[in-house]
């Protein structure tokens, strides 16, 4: 991985902490928003915004794909390969509707833009 970091940023090497400055209940918080997923798209974490629209993400063995559609890149099925190959691009996520808290029927779906 070492390798791929320098070639990615021309010879700089960044210096990362030993450990993380913030816990995770901290980090929900602060990132409303956020997903992070194993490579089966398995949801491990999510943000405190995301969970309090969609409670059931808070199950340990929810999927990526029971819970949102890809949107932008076009034409661009949600897998983990694809992932990687626009790893530089974009996405925009799309709640699905049906695991949205009820009051959310009605609303104009809740989209997620940003890189993963």
């Amino acid at each position: 991985m070492a390798a791929k970091i320098t070639l990615l940023h021309r010879g700089f090497v960044p210096n990362y902490p030993e450990t993380l400055a913030i816990n995770p209940r901290m980090f929900i918080e602060i990132f409303p928003y956020h997903l992070i997923v194993d490579k089966d798209f398995k949801i491990e974490q999510s943000g405190i915004k995301i969970q309090t629209l969609m409670p059931s993400i808070r199950s340990r063995q929810s999927l990526l794909t029971d819970y949102f559609l890809i949107r932008y890149p076009n034409c661009v099925d949600l897998t983990y390969t694809n992932i990687e190959r626009f790893i530089c691009c974009p996405f925009v996520l799309e709640c699905r509707k049906e695991n949205m808290k009820r009051e959310w029927v009605d609303r104009p779906s809740l989209q997620l833009k940003g890189n993963i």
